[in-house]
């Protein structure tokens, strides 16, 4: 009956029927324990090829081949019909992270830095399906210089993109993508020496100070960068007297944000523009128009809430105190994120009535097709469930995951005559 059968595929038949308790014409191998998740923990290769060794190197597709499809894989091999059983069950979307390195070659689909690994797998999504070859590790060094080896020190100039101390690496970068595309330069360097090991700070607001009116991600006092700063239903320029103190936020998310204060002088004075912010930051003193010309009449900068200061005796006429994210070597136009989290609809940085009155705006199933961001479950309808998550969220929203730098500043004009 069975002459013409390779004997491979006979014992290998035989073997899957004797686990799935089935005698067939007297053959029993021995075998081991299928149900044993421990095969999968140790074992290694890639699920979608074949290979001598039972298991496969994915723990969630080795578990289910093994204790819902086909024991045979963890008790004897992972042969063809397994690797064919992983295509058919296994989720074959990228997976990150891996457990091994992501500059070197393995067989194992993936690489242990979550972020690295997504971005070689957007590129080779097979390095996160199949296998993680040596052209995988290769696209790492250019996708993923930060903490590649021997990519250089992040103190020092070097001929790499990024430096090998990972977390210094991504917050420069995070700000500055240049030092990381096209060379770690001196001013990487600076960035390096302002930016790593700094603790994250918070400023109060005083009690006295007039809020800005804008919400972190929204650009209402742009200025000259506005699309029209002359338009007056929406005022470009925020109007600021002398002993004003304004507390107000900032980001830089590509592009940045930048905030314009206005104020007028009749006599000739000494406006000094001081401002302690959680980020880094200029302060500048601005004279001209959005028409023709402006330039700054004094500068400096501040960071990590230390108080900084920028003084210019000015003539009679209308001048603009400019506030946003930059060091002295270079406009910083990302690495700065708003607050948010999913329950803030009305994107005000915080869970508020605002929020709560949208949800129950949208109370009951979501219209077909249509975005629905109130039903936090996914279930297609706004109900009582989706209430609780957004009252267990109340408050201010936290900053995103890997964000170093706050968004706050507090900052003040003062106004003397010249010369004092």
């Amino acid at each position: 009956m069975f002459a013409n059968c390779p004997i491979g595929l006979l014992r290998r038949t035989a073997c899957r029927l004797a686990l799935a308790g089935i005698a067939w014409c007297g053959i029993a191998l021995p075998v081991a324990d299928a149900g044993d998740d421990a095969a999968c923990k140790e074992a290694t290769g890639n699920c979608f090829i074949p290979h001598d060794h039972p298991g496969c190197g994915l723990l969630e597709c080795c578990q289910l081949i093994c204790n819902e499809v086909d024991p045979f894989c963890c008790a004897q091999q992972w042969d063809d019909v397994c690797a064919a059983d992983a295509e058919e069950h296994c989720d074959t979307t990228l997976t990150c992270p891996g457990a091994d390195d992501c500059y070197e070659a393995h067989v194992s689909p993936s690489c242990m830095n979550e972020d690295c690994c997504a971005a070689v797998c957007e590129e080779v999504p097979s390095c996160c399906q199949l296998e993680w070859t040596q052209e995988c590790a290769e696209l790492a060094f250019d996708e993923c210089p930060c903490g590649a080896p021997d990519s250089g020190d992040c103190f020092a100039v070097n001929e790499t993109h990024g430096c090998e101390d990972l977390e210094c690496c991504s917050r420069v970068c995070g700000m500055d993508g240049f030092c990381c595309f096209a060379g770690w330069e001196e001013t990487c360097v600076i960035e390096a020496l302002q930016f790593c090991g700094v603790p994250a700070c918070e400023l109060k607001c005083p009690a006295d100070a007039t809020l800005e009116a804008e919400v972190c991600g929204r650009k209402i006092n742009a200025g000259c960068n506005a699309d029209n700063p002359h338009d007056p239903k929406n005022p470009a320029f925020t109007p600021i007297g002398c002993g004003e103190t304004f507390c107000g936020t900032a980001f830089a998310a590509g592009p940045r944000d930048t905030d314009w204060y206005e104020i007028t002088v009749t006599e000739p004075t000494a406006l000094t523009w001081s401002a302690a912010t959680e980020f880094p930051a200029s302060l500048i003193i601005v004279e001209g128009n959005c028409d023709t010309h402006f330039g700054a009449v004094g500068e400096t900068f501040t960071s990590n809430c230390a108080p900084a200061e920028v003084t210019a005796c000015v003539q009679p006429g209308t001048y603009y105190l400019f506030l946003s994210s930059a060091i002295e070597e270079r406009n910083l136009q990302a690495g700065i994120p708003c607050p948010s989290c999913a329950e803030d609809l009305s994107g005000d940085g915080k869970v508020g009535a605002p929020d709560l009155a949208l949800l129950l705006g949208d109370w009951g199933p979501c219209p077909p097709g249509d975005d629905c961001p109130a039903d936090f479950t996914e279930d297609e309808v706004v109900r009582a469930l989706d209430l609780a998550i957004l009252l267990s969220a109340w408050g201010p929203c936290g900053q995103p995951s890997g964000a170093i730098w706050g968004n706050d500043y507090v900052a003040t004009l003062t106004c003397t005559p010249c010369g004092n």
